[in-house]
């Protein structure tokens, strides 16, 4: 899966000659693979089936999923998180449920879902889904969601080469080439909380609700009934222009502490397309 159907476009054009790397390519023999739709065949066989994320609603109701002849799949995805400027048209999370719901039902006998982020940051609606950011490098075993995440850092050979890099040249410290991800842990709250005051709201969807407790510092949103604030219109909540701003305010001056990693970073990345 792909994150739109302009990459699913760009990758299945001239027979998916942009589908495999290259090097794969050679090694497993890929010149004549053949498109036929969404799907890749290697002679008769199929090899794989291509899907984007803002699509997945095209797929709801579609046969695509076969009770008798099911055996298993693995799910593949990849480049989902949205680079810098690019405008949210859609929930992620919510596709890639729909879409996988497509693909499996309700199997779970050998169906594996890879998952591959350049920078965990960048998609932290993808990693909420498991209720964890990893903060270190290494290889994290969630039991409750049948999940590893394995935070790799790049090796030696990929940064020497990285070095050399035309894109370094042009760089003004925006580029993404790492895995390496800068926390800013400064403002993570590790007292205890005695009040909450009230709840923000960034859409109708309660996985965008927070609740400010003892006056600054934010949580997820867990049922607190108190008065609320609505970042946006229209999300069946009265909204203030001179109340949004002032939590704007508030974040701009680092006025807020957050529970958790993951909060703040689903907190920051909602504020981030309020801004824009």
């Amino acid at each position: 899966m792909r994150l739109n159907d302009i990459a699913i476009k760009n990758m299945l054009m001239n027979n998916a000659a942009k589908m495999f790397e290259p090097l794969l390519v050679r090694k497993y023999h890929l010149e004549n693979v053949k498109v036929k739709g969404d799907s890749i065949f290697i002679g008769k066989d199929l090899l794989c089936r291509v899907y984007g994320l803002s699509n997945a609603y095209n797929n709801k109701g579609a046969a695509i999923f076969d009770a008798g002849t099911f055996k298993g799949c693995n799910i593949i995805i990849d480049e989902v998180a949205l680079e810098k400027g690019q405008r949210k048209t859609f929930d992620v999370v919510y596709n890639l449920k729909m879409q996988i719901e497509n693909i499996v039902r309700s199997e779970r006998k050998n169906v594996r879902v890879f998952m591959m982020l350049n920078n965990t940051e960048d998609c932290p609606e993808l990693m909420a889904m498991f209720g964890f950011i990893p903060v270190d490098f290494g290889v994290y075993k969630l039991k409750r969601k049948h999940c590893v995440v394995d935070y790799i850092p790049n090796n030696k050979a990929y940064d020497e080469r990285r070095k050399k890099a035309l894109a370094n040249e042009i760089d003004n410290g925006t580029a993404n080439f790492t895995n390496k991800v800068v926390r800013d842990l400064e403002l993570l709250y590790k007292g205890r909380l005695t009040k909450p005051v009230m709840v923000i709201k960034f859409s109708k969807d309660q996985g965008d609700w927070f609740t400010i407790w003892d006056g600054n510092v934010i949580c997820p949103y867990n049922n607190e009934k108190k008065p609320s604030i609505a970042m946006k219109r229209y999300i069946n909540d009265q909204f203030l222009p001179e109340l949004r701003d002032n939590i704007i305010e508030q974040e701009d001056v680092r006025a807020f502490k957050y529970k958790d990693i993951l909060t703040q970073s689903l907190w920051r990345k909602n504020m981030e397309l309020i801004k824009k």
